[in-house]
């Protein structure tokens, strides 16, 4: 299994989409100018569609006769933040159109997982050191483990019996097979992307976040946020969540772990999950 753990020094093949939203996301933190964005969005054309059919739509609030023809003026509308975050979600569906069949996930569930997760963590990013747009990406990310991980164990023709149990503990089974959990091996392929030091940090460390050598609130807060997606889903919940209570029990209060939990509702809700 130690072909699994160099593997994970590689960057794997994934759609042009989903390279394109990583050079986003690092051009972001350097403050690049709206025409940086616009030109790496214009690289593929499939995508531009995409962008520009959701720019004009109900949901982002365009009415008739008011459309954007170009991934400039679509800029002009909704700010980089805002478009980055669609070519995420675009690039996500692209990535993962069969879902997570060695987790026993289909792309329905995984997307609305990731989705949930990035927004849980763009509410509290307030929290932690990162930005709204920082948080956000970071918990779509943390969805992309698993895939990367499915596409390595593929490639190696490696026979596994897909994992049914609680997804938060899906480590301990990834680990005593593998010998690397899903968190590490995301963070080792993003490295090839140059993904940003403060989104890589938390992601290696959020399944155990008090493992890190320096443990970090963005680190806490997506592990509170991975768990409270997760309890969506029944019969892939975990049964503990001490993690989640001590990192608000530690660094904030009682209160307001009580506001986590009830706003965490609120804000899955509003996506129908």
């Amino acid at each position: 299994m130690d072909s699994i753990l160099l593997k994970s020094y590689q960057a794997p093949r994934v759609p042009v989409s989903y390279q394109i939203w990583l050079q986003l996301v690092t051009k972001l933190e350097k403050d690049a100018g709206m025409d940086e964005i616009a030109e790496l969005v214009n690289h593929d054309p499939g995508l531009v569609i995409k962008v520009l059919s959701v720019a004009n739509s109900a949901f982002i609030g365009a009415g008739s006769g008011n459309e954007v023809s170009s991934v400039e003026s679509a800029l002009m509308r909704l700010g980089s933040n805002e478009i980055v975050r669609i070519v995420g979600m675009l690039a996500f569906q692209d990535t993962t159109t069969e879902g997570l069949p060695l987790y026993c996930l289909t792309q329905a569930e995984h997307i609305r997982h990731s989705v949930a997760t990035a927004m849980l963590m763009a509410h509290f990013a307030s929290h932690t050191s990162l930005t709204e747009g920082e948080a956000y990406t970071l918990g779509m990310i943390c969805g992309m483990g698993r895939w990367f991980l499915q596409k390595t164990i593929r490639s190696q023709n490696i026979p596994l019996r897909p994992y049914s149990g609680p997804l938060l503990e899906s480590f301990n089974w990834e680990e005593d097979v593998l010998h690397i959990n899903h968190a590490e091996f995301a963070s080792n392929t993003m490295r090839a992307f140059k993904l940003p030091r403060n989104l890589l940090d938390p992601l290696t460390y959020y399944v155990l976040p008090m493992n890190s050598p320096n443990p970090t609130s963005s680190g806490m807060l997506l592990h509170c946020s991975e768990q409270a997606t997760r309890e969506q889903l029944p019969s892939r919940a975990s049964t503990n969540n001490l993690v989640a209570a001590d990192w608000f029990l530690r660094y904030d209060t009682r209160e307001q772990y009580a506001e986590f939990q009830k706003k965490s509702a609120t804000v899955l809700a509003s996506l129908g999950v």
